[in-house]
């Protein structure tokens, strides 16, 4: 069964040359600084024998020097081999979950929050980079050192080093259970870190109706309440990882105090030189080190580990739409239809039912009804953002299940309900990925009906308009991705609710102008005007998932059903709000008179 660890194998093998340098490196510092003891050693003795034998003592200088600076070139070495492959590694992976997650359908979004996919694409990645980097360097680092200071210590006195050695299995008692504490307690603490990372990105993208509701204040006091989890997840990590490394010392100590009094006892006997006592404690304090550096390296590993965990479980979502075998790459005319369709996002809970429709290409058809009649559920099975059952929704005949992908999204354009720009100029969100001339940019933002707009702006369509077009107001934001989605240029357009911010004259002329323009589109267009939706061949009006009316506008006004009574309603208002704006221009002449 893989796991985890299967997601960065791969890597590893990639860049086993650079390991086995680094390795090497590794191996090299180890080796050269556990001879420094010993130079040391040798020297003391030496003036001890006989203080006036310089030469020596230079010599063993000249030789601590020289190994100095070997440590420090290997230490370059390996530092810069196996860091770099953790910092590799972590782009690679950061590289690969961007792809993934891109790969993944619409539905894994509907229930997959943006903080938390952060979390995974920064704080889980860096505590990864650490346990393939450091975690290893250290673990590496310290058994080397372990056996070598072992040796060396045997060497000069094997009786003194089995007196060292009795607290060491206590180590491995206390690692063996904090160990899974720690790993259970970090997989808390990354989770509550997703936790404030999808609450921050709620906050600053709903910045301005928290400003209009005056909730500042509600909304700090909720981030803390979140902010102070992550602190007591990590407070509770903490006193785990916090006892480790006093436990560890603690019996770091009692090695020095059984030295101090049985290799005291042995120099004062004249059973172990001076410079012998100098480099067994010299050997002990670099035995220390692999005795933290297990705390350490545990405490990486851990933290390494429930992160990997977390990203693969991202690396195991498969797509819920993906392409046939042998699926087709055909060039679309527009014909769409829809044959006996019904769809439900949960079994037994439809959404649409039993509809059936069939639109030419070139044809305008205008979707209207309730609010929850299911829409934008419709026009999102025409691109495949959810998969319809087999056989009910076809393009030129063609099932849209049986169409790559790509082939199928390329050729459909669409502007959504919600309209999203990214952080870019105007010209580049209008672009978005095709190479567009000025005037070609130009043209579409003309019949998109925005061109006077962004004429006004200093920088024209060099504009940023910040993150999601912030600096844009709602009705721009719309009509800059409707020339987006003009751009495309694609056999079929889909307008979704994508003119609710601009007023019925605009929509009507911005419509006039898709309508006009020299591509014989096939246009899906949802409105909520009828003034709008008049103009289509075919007006379908929805209601609790089916078709209650279908026809032209002349035809639907004649059945007097719901269509009409809608019309009638809009058309009151059209009349009331003509009056009103006739007396408020009679009042101000009159205060102009006056």
């Amino acid at each position: 069964m893989k796991s985890g660890f299967s997601l960065i194998i791969p890597y590893f093998k990639r860049y086993r040359t650079h390991l086995m340098i680094g390795i090497v490196g590794l191996l090299a510092v180890d080796s050269l600084q556990i001879f420094i003891p010993w130079m040391v050693k040798n020297s003391i003795d030496v003036l001890t024998e006989n203080p006036e034998n310089y030469r020596r003592i230079l010599r063993y200088g000249a030789g601590i020097l020289l190994l100095a600076i070997g440590v420090g070139f290997s230490r370059f070495t390996w530092r810069y081999f196996i860091i770099g492959i953790s910092r590799r590694i972590e782009m690679f992976l950061r590289n690969a979950l961007y792809r993934h997650l891109q790969s993944l359908s619409y539905t894994y979004f509907d229930h997959t929050s943006v903080g938390d996919l952060m979390a995974h694409a920064t704080n889980d990645l860096e505590a990864i980079r650490m346990m393939c980097g450091m975690a290893i360097v250290a673990s590496m680092d310290a058994a080397l050192l372990m056996i070598a200071s072992l040796i060396m210590m045997f060497t000069i006195d094997g009786t003194l080093t089995l007196y060292v050695l009795i607290p060491m299995p206590v180590i491995t008692l206390i690692v063996l259970r904090m160990g899974p504490l720690m790993h259970a307690r970090f997989l808390k603490v990354q989770e509550r870190f997703s936790t404030i990372s999808e609450k921050a990105q709620e906050t600053f993208a709903g910045i301005r109706v928290i400003k209009s509701f005056v909730q500042e204040s509600a909304e700090s006091t909720n981030f803390s309440r979140i902010n102070q989890g992550y602190v007591n997840d990590n407070m509770s990590l903490v006193k785990v990882w916090g006892l480790l490394h006093p436990m560890i010392w603690t019996i770091g100590g009692l090695c020095g105090v059984i030295i101090l009094y049985a290799g005291g006892n042995r120099v004062i006997d004249n059973r172990m030189t001076m410079g012998d006592f100098v480099a067994f404690n010299s050997y002990l304090g670099i035995l220390l080190w692999p005795m933290i550096a297990i705390g350490w390296v545990v405490n990486l590993y851990q933290r390494g580990r429930a992160s990997l965990d977390r990203v693969y479980r991202i690396f195991q979502e498969k797509p819920a739409i993906e392409n046939l075998p042998d699926a087709l790459q055909p060039t679309l005319l527009g014909a769409i239809r829809f044959r006996d369709l019904t769809f439900a996002y949960q079994p037994d809970k439809p959404v649409l039912k039993h509809i059936n429709l069939t639109i030419r290409p070139g044809q305008w058809v205008a979707l209207m009804g309730p609010t929850g009649s299911a829409k934008t559920t419709l026009v999102s099975l025409v691109s495949r953002l959810y998969d319809p059952p087999d056989g009910t929704v076809l393009i030129d005949d063609i099932d849209v299940r049986t169409i790559d992908l790509k082939t199928l999204r390329s050729q459909i354009g669409v502007v959504p309900q919600q309209s999203f720009l990214f952080s870019d100029t105007i010209s580049n969100n209008i672009r978005f990925g095709r190479e567009l001339t000025d005037e070609q940019v130009e043209k579409v933002a003309r019949q998109a009906h925005v061109y006077d707009d962004i004429a006004i702006f200093p920088e024209r369509f060099e504009t940023l308009v910040g993150e999601r077009g912030v600096t844009l107001s709602g009705g721009q934001k719309q009509r800059v991705a409707i020339a987006r989605a003009l751009a495309a240029q694609t056999p079929i357009l889909i307008l979704d609710d994508a003119l609710s911010a601009v007023d019925a004259e605009t929509e009507e002329s911005i419509v006039s102008n898709v309508k006009n323009n020299d591509r014989n589109q096939t246009v899906i267009l949802i409105s909520h005007r009828v003034s709008t939706a008049r103009e289509a061949d075919i007006i379908v009006f929805l209601e609790d998932g089916e078709i209650a009316e279908m026809g032209s506008h002349q035809e639907l006004t004649a059945r007097r059903g719901r269509y009409f009574e809608i019309y009638q309603h809009q058309k009151l208002e059209e009349e009331l709000d003509r009056v009103t704006e006739s007396e408020a221009v009679g009042h101000e002449e009159s205060d102009t008179h006056a």
